[in-house]
């Protein structure tokens, strides 16, 4: 969890400086991306694990796997064969899975999207599609979505997709936006920082900035 957070924080300080990643993110590769999603950790992972990352607290190894996809994809390792094998993967495993009411599942596709949405292949897949199409159905009049879907990680989310259907949902985000805003100019009732940062990029990937 500390390589995760580490390199997701020199990614977002300095995104151009994916050599001095190299060796972290190798170690990182080599232990969480093996041929099949490991069945247990020796710990459950604390409840804060992800807290100012942008996943949820859910299916530690699922969650572990993306997360790593994730740093792959944003430090340029998106065509090496063991990051590849894995998005497949998860594709799979969201197929395999469809059907399952459990509560956790909404994080656990949360999860799966976000790493999908930074991959220059993926992001476009079925599995990116479908996932869309569920937030869709899923999405209140309001604008926000039901716990565990995180608001402002689902906002940036829809920001990195080129669909229809992502921009819709988008816009149908942005008047919570409006509404919610702290007199600070901040968003969210914990985390501001991160939360406002979540925001201002997604934006910026949106061109409104």
């Amino acid at each position: 969890m500390e390589t995760i957070r580490l390199l997701h924080s020199l990614w977002l300080a300095a995104p151009d400086k994916a050599v001095s990643a190299g060796q972290p993110l190798d170690w990182l590769m080599q232990n969480v991306l093996t041929h099949h999603l490991p069945e247990a950790l020796d710990e459950e992972l604390p409840p804060d694990a992800f807290r100012l990352l942008p996943f949820v607290k859910t299916n530690d190894p699922l969650t572990l796997v993306c997360a790593t996809l994730f740093l792959a994809s944003v430090y340029g390792r998106v065509g090496e064969e063991v990051v590849l094998d894995h998005y497949q993967l998860i594709a799979r495993w969201l197929d395999d899975h469809e059907d399952e009411e459990r509560e956790d599942f909404a994080a656990d596709k949360s999860n799966i999207l976000r790493a999908l949405c930074v991959h220059p292949v993926y992001a476009g897949e079925a599995a990116s599609i479908k996932l869309v199409a569920w937030l869709a159905q899923s999405q209140k009049e309001s604008g926000l979505w039901p716990k565990p879907i995180p608001f402002f990680v689902t906002l940036n989310t829809l920001s990195r997709l080129n669909s229809e259907t992502a921009h819709r949902l988008w816009l149908r985000a942005i008047p919570l936006l409006e509404t919610t805003q702290r007199k600070d100019g901040t968003w969210g009732l914990h985390d501001h920082e991160w939360n406002t940062f979540l925001v201002v990029e997604a934006l910026k990937n949106k061109k409104c900035l």
